[in-house]
């Protein structure tokens, strides 16, 4: 089955929605101060990466556009 996954991030500010339901909604200075190790978090701008957390993922239809 695929799932519809939408990720819109304006500014620091980030948005999850899977299959149109807000998933995460916060702001990426937060995660950092609540001590979330990834290194990407840190940075203003950069690129966009895609990472397998548990199991299997696959990627279909990956549309990046800027706001």
């Amino acid at each position: 089955e695929w799932n519809d996954m939408e990720v819109e991030l304006r500014g620091q500010r980030l948005t999850v929605r899977l299959n149109g339901s807000v998933i995460t909604d916060g702001d990426l200075g937060d995660l950092v101060g609540q001590g979330a190790n990834y290194p990407g978090l840190r940075r203003s701008e950069g690129r966009i990466g895609f990472q397998r957390w548990a199991g299997a993922i696959q990627f279909r239809n990956v549309r990046i556009k800027e706001l």
